[in-house]
This record gives structure tokens, C-alpha cells and sequence, in this order.
């Protein structure tokens, strides 16, 4: 079995963009549904679940972003998902070396993916090709490609 690591611009798109990423919400929608068919692996991290609570702080027009962050979480509790830890200081400092992007807010998402042994990054994030080298990038519609061989 696939083991991937679930970038947060995959994971938002899944919690808030049915109506505004239809096309990729599709995508995203069926890769899930490999998730909880157990044909995927799928891991997320803390920093994912930060950036959900940032996002609907920062992005959306809610009266109470704290309380849709938190009903936002709970959907994805639903999923067969494993949970990532926040990375040690030794594990960032050992690998931020390695793992070089030129958003560093990406770096923690790969370091995790690697230290959790997956075999890709699913994102819509292409700054995640400058460590393809050493971790695959799909995108969810070309991961589906994969399962669907």
C-alpha cells in the first residue's frame, strides 16, 4: 500500500473548497475515498492542523473562524488519517539541511513526510518539486492515476 503525506492545500480544498475548487475537490474527494478504503496510506501533520486554523482565521469571512476551525477538524477526525507530530529541534536542525525550499513553510511538511517513510507529498503546492529529488510531488489527480493502475 501507498503511504502519502496529505499537504494542507490538499486538506483545505477538501474541508472548504466544494463549491470554489470544484474540479480539485473532486480529485481530493476520491483519493479520500481511497483513504477510507484502506488502498492508501495517508498521513497529515500538526502544522496541516495550524494551517486550517490560520485559514479560516485569515480566509474566510465567519463570524467565529475559531469555531468553523475546530468543526473543520472534526470532519477530518472522520478520515483514516495518521497524525504527525510536531518535529523535534534535533530533527529540524539534522534535515533542514537536506530538505532546502524556497517557501520555508513548506520544510516541515517534507521533513515529516520523510521521517514517516512516504512515498510522496500530495499537494497543489509546486514548491514542493525542489525536493522531488528526495520525495515524490504528485498532485491528487496524478496519485489517482497510480491507484487506478
Amino acid at each position: 500500500m501507498k503511504r502519502v503525506y496529505l499537504d494542507a492545500s490538499v486538506v483545505i480544498v477538501r474541508l472548504f473548497g466544494q463549491e470554489r475548487e470544484a474540479k480539485r475537490y473532486a480529485y481530493i474527494l476520491r483519493l479520500f475515498e481511497a483513504i477510507d478504503e484502506d488502498r492508501i496510506a495517508a498521513i497529515i501533520s500538526i502544522y496541516t492542523l495550524q494551517e486550517i486554523c490560520l485559514f479560516c482565521r485569515d480566509r474566510l469571512a465567519v463570524v467565529n473562524p475559531a469555531k468553523v476551525a475546530w468543526l473543520a477538524l472534526r470532519e477530518l477526525a472522520q478520515h483514516d488519517l495518521t497524525m504527525a507530530p510536531l518535529l523535534t529541534r534535533m530533527e529540524k536542525m539534522v534535515h533542514s539541511r537536506t530538505f532546502k525550499i524556497r517557501d520555508a513553510s513548506d520544510q516541515p511538511h517534507a521533513i515529516c513526510a520523510y521521517l514517516h517513510n512516504c512515498d510522496a507529498i500530495v499537494a497543489y503546492d509546486d514548491h514542493f518539486k525542489d525536493v522531488d529529488h528526495i520525495i515524490s510531488y504528485l498532485r491528487p489527480e496524478e496519485l489517482l492515476v497510480h491507484l487506478d493502475k
